[in-house]
């Protein structure tokens, strides 16, 4: 993980391996700017790696966006009878009840896996909007009164305890956080 700079006086080769990337070492001679502002994204887009949760969160993201926006264009293809929640129904039955909730967390999912491949700073508020999807959708069932098949239940708890430490990870662990800074303008890495 290193920059190799020119001295612009001595002519030195110099590799750098760490920040600030101030001036070459035989002679002292400062940097130019622009050569030394391309020298430090370099480093701290190499110093801050992708985590291995946020690797593994793109590819489910990926597969799990790509099987719900599946599931919802075999209802809307009208397959015939689907079962939800052990229950025979219709593809337009289907649609209504869980389509919304399914294409919803499909196209969030996707975007995420997009946006994640496209190493983008916008994932990481979006990711904490794929977790509040059950739990809004969740509460709704909740306030209606139809809150009442275990899968409902379990995704709607299993969304209130998993989101508040998706939301310690991705804003407070510090390689995420240095991740996320190197790729956001004006923002030095941390950790």
């Amino acid at each position: 993980m290193s920059v190799v700079l020119v001295c612009p006086k001595c002519g030195d080769t110099a590799t750098v391996e760490r920040l600030p990337v101030e001036a070459c070492p035989r002679c002292g001679t400062p940097y130019p700017t622009q050569a030394r502002l391309a020298a430090e994204s370099a480093l701290k887009l190499r110093l801050a790696a992708k985590p291995g949760l946020i690797v593994l969160g793109q590819m489910l993201s990926a597969m799990f966006g790509g099987i719900l926006l599946g599931l919802v264009a075999l209802a809307a293809a009208g397959t015939g009878d689907l079962t939800l929640f052990g229950e025979q129904v219709t593809g337009r039955e289907f649609l209504v009840r869980a389509g919304p909730l399914l294409g919803g967390v499909g196209l969030v999912l996707g975007a995420i896996a997009y946006g994640l491949s496209r190493d983008a700073r916008w994932t990481r508020p979006l990711m904490l909007v794929m977790w509040s999807l059950p739990i809004v959708e969740g509460a709704t069932r909740l306030a209606t009164g139809t809150l009442e098949h275990p899968w409902n239940i379990a995704a709607f708890i299993v969304s209130l305890a998993a989101m508040p430490l998706a939301a310690v990870y991705l804003y407070r662990r510090d390689n995420v956080v240095s991740y996320y800074d190197a790729r956001t303008p004006g923002r030095e890495p941390t950790g």
